[in-house]
């Protein structure tokens, strides 16, 4: 009988990256309402990466692990980046931009999920491709040996 196959979480998580994408630019068309949304999708287009890297993630772990620590950090840069927002967006200290319930909830959204997603890259152990049976070497790396 074949095993079977496990499906990744992490076409999920590239899934709920592009749901995150639609998030955000309608957030700024709400906030930005002057400019055509054509330029606030542009704006945020470079989120579409953590997408793109979750979705490899799920096509190939081992080769595509390494770069774990590079999708963690851009999660904790936009969860830190939330956290200097937040008082603008509550009116703390200066002028408050009085966003409306919606946008509030699809920010609530935005940053839940790049917490959730940050927990679970921070936890996750992704396998890594060896290439000589004693260490963990990222695929298309060369191992060096020095004596």
């Amino acid at each position: 009988m074949d095993e079977m196959k496990r499906i990744s979480p992490f076409y999920a998580f590239a899934g709920f990256e592009v749901l995150r994408y639609f998030t955000l630019a309608w957030i700024l068309e709400e906030i930005l309402s002057g400019y055509p949304p054509q330029v606030l999708r542009f704006m945020v287009a470079p989120n579409l990466m953590f997408g793109a890297a979750f979705f490899f993630l799920a096509m190939d772990p081992a080769r595509y692990g390494s770069y774990q620590p590079l999708l963690l950090v851009g999660k904790a840069v936009t969860v830190f980046a939330a956290l200097v927002a937040a008082p603008l967006l509550a009116g703390i200290g200066g002028e408050s931009l009085q966003p409306g319930t919606s946008v509030l909830a699809g920010l609530g959204f935005v940053v839940l999920w790049d917490l959730i997603a940050a927990l679970v890259l921070l936890f996750h152990k992704f396998p890594v491709e060896r290439l000589d049976g004693k260490r963990d070497v990222p695929v298309g790396h060369d191992v060096v040996e020095v004596e």
